[in-house]
């Protein structure tokens, strides 16, 4: 008999970004839990049994067994799970992308995705090659750029989504982009550079704000200015 999903239709409290729904499943002995994350397909929604976690669809039938320890949203095609404190990564048919061998993974973002090895973080793509070694002490999403920040032995570095250094290392650096421009800092000195790792505005000033509206307050032989993007 197919099983069904019957929303109670009431939803709690937000946290964060996620909104919790009560849902029935017949099959799965009553009310589970369901974090729907508004902006991924709720196709495939990832559900907890009894401190399991595993897959439904759209009409409540079971299509991931409800074994991992974890589970993910599927983007990009796949989703991270978890067993016995180590991540890996499936398909929505439950194939394998990647050994469940890792300390911890994130969902993927735009065909990337965080994974961490003994406390080192990288990304892998979606067949689950790593495509950025696991050699970082921080890293950030991508997020929809060619570009993002990481930390590699206290320094911050630009690199591409293939890995390939943009930027040369600087003491300081903004993870977020404001008016395509990543704030920076060396050798107490601040400046801007882009998207690309160029140094767009020099480093020169002894205090710098981010860009609002692209305009940035800036301080310079202790005079405070505003200079323009």
């Amino acid at each position: 008999m197919n099983k069904t999903v019957i929303p109670i239709c009431k939803r709690e409290r937000r946290v964060g970004k996620d909104s919790e729904v009560k849902c029935y499943i017949p099959r799965l002995e009553g009310r589970i839990q369901q974090n729907v994350r508004q902006f991924f397909p709720v196709i495939f929604p990832e559900v907890k049994l009894n401190g399991k976690y595993g897959f439904i669809n759209e009409n409540g039938n079971e299509v991931i067994p409800i074994n991992y320890d974890g589970a993910g949203n599927f983007s990009n095609g796949c989703a991270w799970i978890k067993l016995n404190d180590k991540y890996g990564f499936i398909d929505k048919t439950e194939k394998e992308i990647t050994p469940v061998k890792y300390d911890d993974a994130k969902d993927f973002q735009d065909n990337r995705a965080i994974v961490k090895i003994n406390d080192k973080y990288g990304f892998i793509n979606q067949i689950g090659k790593e495509v950025i070694p696991i050699i970082y002490d921080q890293v950030n999403p991508f997020n929809s750029m060619s570009s993002t920040i990481v930390i590699l032995n206290g320094k911050y570095i630009l690199i591409d989504r293939n890995g390939k250094t943009l930027s040369k290392e600087y003491d300081y650096a903004d993870e977020g982009v404001s008016c395509n421009c990543i704030r920076v800092r060396l050798d107490n000195k601040w400046g801007f550079i882009d998207a690309n790792g160029e140094e767009i505005i020099p480093l020169k000033y002894d205090y710098a704000e981010i860009f609002h509206n692209c305009r940035a307050n800036v301080t310079l032989n202790g005079k405070k200015f505003h200079i323009d993007r």
